[in-house]
């Protein structure tokens, strides 16, 4: 190889000599500059990923706070609904106290028809085993 394809690096730009053949002080600026520009980009990078966590950060935050909201929602959907089933079981058993108490004969009778009915079921269903 001749002159033109060698490189040697040394301590200082005197005893240096391009591929090129260009100004050693020229190259070193080069690399300063590169260095520079790699340092920035490091930096900034880093910030770039702080900032990027923070993002994050921030959707998940959302996110969970949408989720709270939505579970306070149907909490409140499903006491409200709990609340109104028992209001009308309870209301549909006061009624049917109430009805006992002013017709008993009656109600005796439809309950001792209501079991002969589900005796004889039960009768037919284990005589056929």
């Amino acid at each position: 190889m001749g002159p033109a394809h060698e490189r040697r690096f040394a301590v200082g730009p005197r005893q240096y000599r391009s591929a090129r053949g260009a100004d050693p002080a020229e190259d070193w600026r080069s690399r300063s500059s590169v260095e520079k520009f790699l340092e920035e980009a490091t930096s900034g990078g880093a910030g770039a990923f702080g900032q990027a966590t923070e993002t994050a950060r921030e959707y998940a935050q959302q996110a969970m706070d949408t989720v709270q909201d939505r579970y306070g929602q149907a909490a409140d959907q499903f006491r409200k609904g709990y609340d109104q089933a028992a209001d009308t079981f309870r209301k549909g058993y006061e009624q049917t106290e109430e009805m006992i108490k002013d017709r008993p004969a009656e109600s005796a009778a439809v309950c001792f028809g209501v079991g002969m009915l589900c005796g004889v079921i039960l009768g037919l269903a284990l005589r056929s085993r």
